[in-house]
């Protein structure tokens, strides 16, 4: 009987900085009332401020008709920490480094003017709130010890931002993105502290 290989437990703690980010259509209308001044904007899907009917946009956690990216980290703005065999490893989760350890990177690329048709002009509400300070913690099992070259880093690259989707090791691991699902808070369980970044645009293809 062949004798079962004993699995090695690694602790990984990924921290940093990250939030959500959505976009939405809007109307003409409402592009031009607020095209000129972002601080109503702010106060309007932040913390209803009322504004004519006709322009409302309402609360900027509902305005995902367009693109929507929950509770991930950004890249460059965090770390992971993977301790476990008698091995310790703490990685600076930008491209440059991930590239220098042989991560793999899954890039994909999402843009505003991929919505507008050529002879089309549409307006967008776009943004993310910035969050601060998340940590989540879970454990992988693995048969060897922990080689960087079997971690993929998915990311979704939109508005200047590379948010982190999702990552794997060696295939077999939970996925990130369930690891956050199962998590009662969620990325951001020691921190709420956050900004809010939004504008509207007006994209021409006329």
């Amino acid at each position: 009987m062949d004798k079962k290989e004993v699995l090695n437990i690694y602790d990984i703690n990924i921290s940093g900085d990250g939030g959500n980010q959505v976009a939405h259509e809007i109307s003409s209308e409402t592009y031009e009332y607020f095209s000129k001044n972002n601080e109503l904007l702010i106060n309007h899907i932040v913390y209803n401020e009322e504004v004519p009917d006709d322009v409302h946009i309402g609360d900027w956690y509902d305005c995902t008709s367009v693109y929507e990216i929950g509770d991930r980290y950004e890249m460059s703005c965090f770390t992971m920490t993977i301790e476990g065999n008698g091995e310790s490893f703490q990685i600076d989760m930008s491209e440059k480094e991930l590239e220098k350890l042989g991560v793999k990177i899954i890039k994909e690329e999402f843009s505003l003017e991929d919505r507008v048709e050529s002879g089309e002009i549409k307006y967008f509400l776009a943004g993310i709130q910035k969050q601060f300070s998340g940590s989540c913690d879970f454990k992988i099992e693995i048969e060897k010890s922990f080689d960087p070259k079997k971690l993929r880093v998915i990311v979704n690259s939109f508005q200047s931002k590379n948010m982190v989707v999702d990552m794997e090791y060696d295939g077999i691991t939970q996925a990130f993105s369930e690891i956050i699902e199962d998590s009662e808070h969620g990325v951001w369980k020691e921190s709420w502290d956050h900004e809010y970044e939004f504008e509207v645009i007006k994209v021409d293809r006329t």
